[in-house]
């Protein structure tokens, strides 16, 4: 007779005999008999034992009996499989891991891999696996990459999945591991280790992305949680509108009191007066663009998308990274991020195609690295090389699977969402 699961054991007709296999969570006397409670990886349930049987809890064992009312198990035999040296009670991680609650969470990560997969390929989209040990590593100024010997951890599939775009795939995802090194990558929002979500699409450009996010966002709210809904806190936000939209320019005027203008057209002196004006701390040497995080971290970010979703477009042009400038206004280009309830989700291109330009924004990148006292991997000259053989024009997001999770169950922090987080 093989082992009853207890959710399958809770449904059994009463009097039919039965094994079951767990640990013993709690055990004590009750009357003539000793009564505790069983716990495998699908529930906890009641059961009496003779008191004859050497069982304590912490034991891992198999009993066999009948089925009682009510799921009570009244149990006849008792296999001991393995006893503790120590106590799991007393062990904090044991408790952790153990929990109802950590094991609902890594339920619903679960459930909302199955339902990303099953959203992309419904829609055409190729799986793929581009490898995390690489010997190009990303180049942006204010990322540092993990060195494994002469190899690199990803910062992110973006240069592999390019390669592939470049090679004639038109619709790719992958759900990737990824790793970024240093201080501020281990917070309430950021693990040395999380997992991202890319898509791609040839041939399209940015609005075909935020349609994807429109319809992906209600799907797995659905599937994972069983309703369209976000959470953060005591903060809930109703999935199925359309997306706000905002640019950046918009978002700093309505939030910060800041006009843009000066940082667009490149006038620093001009930006920190706009800063102060609005009673913003600022030096009088500050960088431009450190001035424009700072101000976007303290006084915009977190009262986007509170609503509904807001997607944040028109970034300068300073900021393109792998992003197209826009030719209807070139101080700006083809980039958005999304936030939900002042957390941002996801990060979006619409491609450089032009090797040449690329190359340069590398350079400059580079410098900048250095300057700031970071160390630069290789220039990644097969991606290079693969623009240099002609990208498709196409569009590109990452999404932050970890922070998506948070919102979907409530979790304070991203940490939570985790077996094994890194602690802060």
């Amino acid at each position: 007779m093989r082992d009853l699961q207890i959710a399958e054991f809770e449904r059994a007709p009463s009097g039919r005999p039965v094994w079951l296999a767990g640990r013993i969570e709690t055990l004590e006397p009750a009357g003539a008999l000793l009564h505790g409670t069983l716990r495998d990886s699908t529930g906890c349930c009641d059961f009496d034992l003779e008191p004859s049987h050497d069982a304590r809890p912490g034991d891992i064992v198999r009993l066999r009996g009948l089925c009682g009312p009510r799921g009570r198990f009244r149990a006849g035999e008792f296999e001991l499989l393995v006893r503790p040296e120590r106590d799991p009670r007393a062990d904090p991680e044991h408790v952790r891991l153990s929990s109802p609650e950590l094991r609902e969470r890594l339920a619903s990560r679960a459930a909302l891999a199955r339902a990303l997969r099953a959203h992309f390929d419904a829609r055409g989209f190729l799986e793929v696996e581009t490898g995390q040990l690489v010997e190009e590593p990303g180049q942006e100024p204010t990322l540092s990459p993990f060195r494994c010997g002469d190899r690199f951890l990803i910062t992110s599939p973006e240069l592999r999945m390019k390669r592939l775009l470049a090679a004639g795939f038109e619709r790719i995802y992958e759900l990737s591991h990824a790793f970024r090194s240093g201080p501020g990558e281990c917070s309430d929002w950021h693990q040395p280790e999380f997992t991202l979500l890319e898509w791609y699409r040839a041939f399209a450009d940015q609005e075909a992305l935020i349609a994807d996010l429109e319809a992906l966002l209600p799907h797995v709210a659905e599937e994972v949680a069983g309703r369209p809904v976000l959470r953060l806190g005591e903060r809930r936000l109703e999935l199925g509108r359309p997306f706000e939209r905002l640019t950046v320019s918009q978002a700093f005027a309505r939030h910060a009191g800041i006009d843009l203008e000066p940082f667009l057209d490149g006038d620093a002196v001009r930006f920190r007066a706009a800063a102060r004006a609005a009673r913003f701390q600022v030096a009088d040497d500050e960088d431009a663009e450190t001035l424009f995080f700072r101000v976007l971290l303290d006084r915009v970010e977190h009262r986007l998308g509170v609503e509904r979703p807001t997607i944040l477009s028109g970034y300068p042009a300073q900021l393109a990274a792998l992003a197209r400038i826009d030719p209807d206004d070139p101080r700006v280009c083809r980039r958005f991020e999304c936030y939900v309830l002042g957390v941002e989700l996801s990060n979006a291109f619409e491609e450089l195609n032009d090797a040449v330009l690329q190359r340069r924004r590398f350079e400059a990148e580079r410098r900048r690295k250095r300057e700031g006292g970071g160390a630069c991997g290789p220039m990644p000259e097969k991606f290079l090389a693969a623009l240099s053989r002609g990208l498709p024009p196409a569009a590109g997001i990452a999404l932050g699977v970890d922070r998506l999770l948070m919102l979907l169950i409530g979790a304070p922090r991203l940490a939570d969402t985790l077996p094994f987080p890194e602690e802060v």
